[in-house]
C-alpha cells in the first residue's frame, strides 16, 4: 500500500545526522593552531571583547563550512559499481563557492563586522574568513566521503 513520505522531515533528519557526524570528526586541535598562528597575531592589540567576538565568528564559520563540505562529499559515491567524485579533493565546486560566500555574508551581517572594526581590520578579517571557509569546506568534503 502507498505511503506518504514527508521529504522535508527526512532532509532535516539527514542534516542533523551530518551535523552530529561533523561534531565527532571535527579537528578541534587544528583550530587551536589557527588561533595561535593566525588570529592571535592579527588581534594582539585588540581589546579582549573584540578577540572573543572574532573567535566566535571564526569558529562558527569554520564549523559551518566543514558541515557544508561534508554534505557535498556525501554526494559522491558509487553508481553502477563505479566510484565517482563531483570534483577533485582540492577543488571548490560552484556549489561550494556559493555556499562559502553565502555563509561568509550571513556571518559578517550577523556579527556586524564592519560596525565594530575599522576598514583595514575588517578587510583583513574578511580575507582570513574567505580562506578559512574554503579550506574547511574542502576538509569537510573529504570527511564526508569517509565511512562512519
Amino acid at each position: 500500500m502507498a505511503e506518504i513520505i514527508d521529504i522535508e522531515h527526512l532532509r532535516i533528519r539527514r542534516d542533523e545526522e551530518i551535523r552530529e557526524c561533523a561534531l565527532s570528526r571535527f579537528p578541534w586541535e587544528e583550530m587551536d593552531r589557527i588561533k595561535g598562528e593566525l588570529v592571535d597575531p592579527l588581534t594582539r592589540f585588540w581589546p579582549a571583547s573584540r578577540k572573543v567576538i572574532l573567535l566566535e565568528l571564526l569558529y562558527r564559520l569554520v564549523f559551518e563550512a566543514y558541515v557544508a563540505g561534508m554534505k557535498e562529499g556525501k554526494k559522491d559515491g558509487w553508481v553502477k559499481g563505479i566510484f565517482f567524485r563531483n570534483r577533485k579533493d582540492d577543488d571548490l565546486s560552484l556549489f561550494g563557492q556559493k555556499a562559502c560566500d553565502r555563509l561568509l555574508k550571513e556571518l559578517m551581517d550577523e556579527f556586524n563586522l564592519h560596525r565594530w572594526l575599522d576598514e583595514w581590520s575588517a578587510e583583513s578579517v574578511e580575507i582570513l574568513m574567505q580562506e578559512l571557509g574554503r579550506q574547511w569546506f574542502i576538509k569537510g568534503k573529504k570527511a564526508g566521503r569517509k565511512k562512519k
